[in-house]
């Protein structure tokens, strides 16, 4: 099984779609459903997280990384490509 299987699968279990529509499906479709399927996730999570969720987790700054990770999946449109200056560089 390749990437691509796994991808026609996780669709048909999103959506409810049969393998054979999924296959026919051009390209620009088949990826629009496909990161529609992962910021729906994304958003869910998002909804789901709670003190509870982070037990283990006991440093602040490891908590926002994950929020912000799940965030950037959740509301792409909301970060912005811009080029790095050296001042968002850490200096060792």
């Amino acid at each position: 099984m390749n990437d691509f299987d796994i991808k026609v699968c996780e669709l048909c279990r999103f959506y409810g779609y049969r393998i054979e529509y999924v296959e026919e499906m051009d390209f620009q479709d088949f990826n629009m459903l496909y990161e529609g399927m992962h910021r729906i996730q994304a958003r869910e999570l998002l909804r789901q997280f709670t003190a509870h969720d982070y037990p283990n987790v006991t440093d602040k700054n490891a908590k926002r990384r994950l929020h912000k990770s799940v965030y950037k999946i959740a509301f792409p449109e909301n970060f912005k490509q811009r080029t790095v200056k050296t001042t968002d560089l850490e200096l060792f």
